[in-house]
C-alpha cells in the first residue's frame, strides 16, 4: 500500500494558527460588545443625549422670555401703581411719594385714624348708630350753607377729599354728638348774662330769638370743652400702641 503523504508539522501549526485567528475575529468578545454599546447615544448611559439637553435648554429660555413679556405687559398696564409722575426721562415712584407724604403728614393721619377708631368702638359698646339718612341730612345742611355758589364735589377735590371721606367724617361727628348727650347744661342765668354782654353783636331781635341764639352759642362753647375732656378720658383708658 502506498504510504500517506505526510504534511509537515510546521504547515499544520500554521493552519491551526490561521483557524484560531479567524475564530477570534468572527467572535467578538463580551468586552468589545459592551464598549460598542456604551458609545451608542442614549443606551446604557447615565448622561442624557445632546439632543435632549438642547431641547431642555430651549424650553427654559422660552419660558423665561414668556415670563418677562408677561411681567412687562402687566407693569405697563399697571404703571400707575408704581409711578406717580414722569418728567422727561426721570420718574417719581409711588414709593418716593409715600415716603414724602409719610414724613409730612404721617403722624397727623395716624392720630386721626386712632381717634376715629376709638369713637367707633365706643359707639359699638353703647349700641349707638348713625343711619345713612342722618348722614345725608347733615351733608344737605353743609351744601345749603354753601349757598349754591360752590359745588361740594369741587370743594372736596380742592381739599384732596372724596364724598366717601366726607360721609365718614360726618358719621364720626354725629356719633360724638350722640355719645356726649347730657354732658352740658346751660342755665337761665348764663343765657341772660350772655345776652347782656353780646346784645349788640347778636342777630336776633325779639326776646325768644335772643334766648335761643344765646343758648346755641353757650352750648357750642361748652360742648367743645366737654367733648375734648370726654375724648381725653376715653383715650386715657385705652391701650394704644403705635408702630409708626
Amino acid at each position: 500500500m502506498p504510504r500517506a503523504k505526510k504534511t509537515p508539522a510546521k504547515t499544520i501549526a500554521l493552519k491551526k494558527g490561521v483557524k484560531k485567528t479567524s475564530l477570534r475575529r468572527q467572535r467578538p468578545t463580551a468586552d468589545s460588545n459592551l464598549a460598542e454599546i456604551a458609545f451608542r447615544p442614549g443606551i446604557m448611559s447615565d448622561q442624557p443625549s445632546m439632543t435632549t439637553v438642547s431641547n431642555s435648554k430651549v424650553r427654559v429660555v422660552l419660558g423665561i422670555i414668556v415670563l418677562l413679556l408677561v411681567v412687562g405687559v402687566i407693569a405697563y398696564l399697571k404703571r400707575g401703581s408704581f409711578l406717580a409722575a414722569r418728567i422727561n426721562n426721570s420718574v417719581i415712584t409711588r414709593w418716593n411719594l409715600d415716603q414724602r407724604l409719610e414724613a409730612q403728614y404721617g403722624q397727623s393721619v395716624v392720630e386721626q385714624m386712632i381717634s376715629e377708631q376709638l369713637i367707633f368702638e365706643e359707639a359699638s359698646k353703647k349700641q349707638i348708630k348713625v343711619t345713612p339718612a342722618e348722614i345725608d341730612a347733615k351733608i344737605g345742611e353743609i351744601t345749603k350753607q354753601l349757598g349754591g355758589q360752590v359745588n361740594i364735589n369741587d370743594l372736596l377735590a380742592q381739599q384732596g377729599m372724596t364724598m366717601t371721606d366726607l360721609r365718614r367724617q360726618v358719621e364720626v361727628q354725629l356719633l360724638v354728638e350722640k355719645l356726649t348727650v347730657g354732658l352740658i347744661n346751660v342755665s337761665d342765668q348764663e343765657i341772660t348774662d350772655y345776652i347782656d354782654k353780646n346784645r349788640s353783636s347778636m342777630t336776633a331781635t325779639d326776646e325768644a330769638s335772643l334766648k335761643q341764639e344765646a343758648l346755641d352759642a353757650l352750648a357750642a362753647q361748652k360742648k367743645s370743652t366737654a367733648v375734648q375732656k370726654w375724648f381725653a378720658d376715653l383715650r386715657a383708658k385705652t391701650r394704644i400702641v403705635k408702630y409708626f
